[in-house]
């Protein structure tokens, strides 16, 4: 969890500074406001529910600690994927009533991309390494000296192994 601090705000510095380095997509607009739309409505509508972010963001809490968290096994992790799944499908149904609640709904959308992003690739490393701990994996492997790349495609994340480390 901690490497996940860490490489997280290493990640999100460099991505900042890819993205001033860009040029302004001109489909970025037009997604804003199809996010918007889709997101923020002043009124409840009769197949959105209200926003309750925070308890949604609770729950993704306990899920990530509970079955994603420093002691893993393949039950769990799935279990967990599974949980993520709905609280997404949870989310995606929520409306915003406020600049603010658009806010606090993109931000736990995020979180959920993140832990799932995570969970997938704990599911696919069937080993103990460092800080990741496997129950059903106790043992480092030599075959899995390798890096997992996480990529987001299309709205799905993409988990592959990718160059071995080399000592």
């Amino acid at each position: 969890l901690s490497e996940g601090l860490v490489f997280g705000e290493s990640a999100a510095r460099a991505a900042s500074l890819y993205a001033d380095s860009q040029k302004t997509d001109p489909g970025f607009s037009a997604s804003v406001k199809d996010i918007v739309s889709r997101r923020f409505e002043p009124r409840i509508d009769g197949d959105r529910e209200p926003s309750d972010v925070m308890g949604i963001k609770k729950r993704l809490k306990k899920v990530l600690w509970d079955k994603i968290g420093i002691i893993r096994d393949h039950h769990r992790l799935t279990q967990g994927i599974a949980e993520i799944d709905e609280i997404r499908h949870k989310l995606d149904r929520m409306h915003a009533g406020t600049p603010a609640a658009l806010v606090k709904i993109l931000e736990c959308s995020n979180a959920v991309l993140t832990g799932k992003a995570v969970a997938l690739a704990a599911l696919e490393r069937t080993e103990s390494r460092g800080a990741h701990f496997r129950e059903d994996f106790p043992e480092e492997d030599e075959n899995w000296r390798k890096h997992i790349q996480v990529q987001l495609s299309q709205g799905e994340i993409k988990i592959s192994r990718i160059v071995s480390i080399t000592d």
